[in-house]
């Protein structure tokens, strides 16, 4: 006969005692992580001993006890290792951050230089694919290395600036999709790229000459509006997409005129843009010219064009 059958339950007022004990000390899962049960299956043997009053109760427990101590003694050694091959697998992550920008042909821009963030100022967002769990850690330092999670698919994304735009205000961004394995630890390598834009503006010195006042905005669909006068020549990160410049010219005789100088239909990531305006005043009328790589689009600024402004 099997030990286990050979077992009998006490009367009902001690079976009713013994549910109570394994009600009140069973183990917590409520977190999420393994536990171990040692101490669990210690006090349901101490309440089994304590309700077992009859000596040849008792003595055939503790025979029952020969065959199921080696089970406890398998879960007491038990290391993290093992628990992780029941059904759960650790991750481990490494972040570089690469502020390399290009320019429209393709060629690695050299100069200016572009903000380039700590490691410690970068974000982590994780989400299991099946949606019933997802966490963010504000600063990469938070993120805890070899932890434990249960197997599956889940989303990770590090970042940098989330959305942002503006000067000094890049967007960096690095994402994968990756398999918790059980019992295994996955090694996750991310390298965070440039999704803004680059921009930059520049105007020739005559521009100053021929107009009382220079300036120019620019604004990706969907973001803000910047400005450009002929001091400034920061860079100026936006996020990908349609994008407009617009200029804005005081006359000598303080008449003013505004207009859409150039747009880029979609501007790429990690690409830098820059804008340059020059000015031809050979002829009767002011030429204004705006571009941007091999591309150019030239406005005469005359009288009837100054008259089909809108009033303010």
């Amino acid at each position: 006969m099997y030990p286990w059958r050979r077992l009998h339950l006490p009367h009902h007022r001690e079976c009713r005692t013994f549910r109570l004990a394994c009600r009140d000390f069973s183990p917590d899962t409520s977190s999420g992580y393994p536990h171990n049960a040692l101490n669990f299956f210690k006090t349901i043997i101490i309440h089994i001993l304590l309700i077992t009053h009859k000596s040849a109760l008792r003595l055939r427990f503790l025979e029952t006890l020969v065959f199921i101590c080696p089970a406890l003694f398998s879960i007491s050694c038990s290391d993290d290792k093992t628990i992780v091959s029941a059904g759960t697998g650790r991750l481990s992550l490494n972040i570089e951050i690469d502020n390399t920008f290009y320019y429209p042909d393709g060629a690695v821009v050299g100069a200016p230089e572009f903000l380039l963030p700590e490691i410690a100022q970068t974000g982590v967002f994780m989400r299991s694919v099946a949606g019933s769990y997802s966490h963010v850690w504000s600063s990469f330092t938070d993120f805890p290395q070899d932890d434990i999670y249960y197997t599956g698919s889940y989303h990770l994304q590090a970042f940098y600036g989330y959305e942002q735009e503006g000067f000094d205000c890049p967007y960096y961004s690095a994402v994968a999709d990756i398999d918790i394995l059980p019992g295994q630890t996955l090694h996750q390598d991310m390298a965070l790229r440039p999704v803004s834009t680059a921009n930059t503006v520049a105007f020739d010195p005559e521009m100053s000459a021929g107009f009382k006042s220079v300036r120019a905005y620019l604004h990706a669909e969907g973001g803000g509006y910047f400005g450009y006068d002929t001091a400034c020549d920061d860079v100026l990160y936006l996020l990908p997409g349609h994008t407009s410049v617009y200029l804005e010219l005081t006359m000598p005789d303080g008449r003013e005129v505004g207009y859409k100088a150039f747009e880029i239909a979609q501007t790429e990531s990690g690409v830098l843009y820059e804008y340059r305006f020059t000015i031809d005043s050979s002829g009767g009328y002011p030429v204004v010219t705006c571009t941007v790589g091999s591309e150019s689009v030239s406005r005469t600024i005359d009288s009837a064009f100054i008259a089909a402004m809108p009033l303010n």
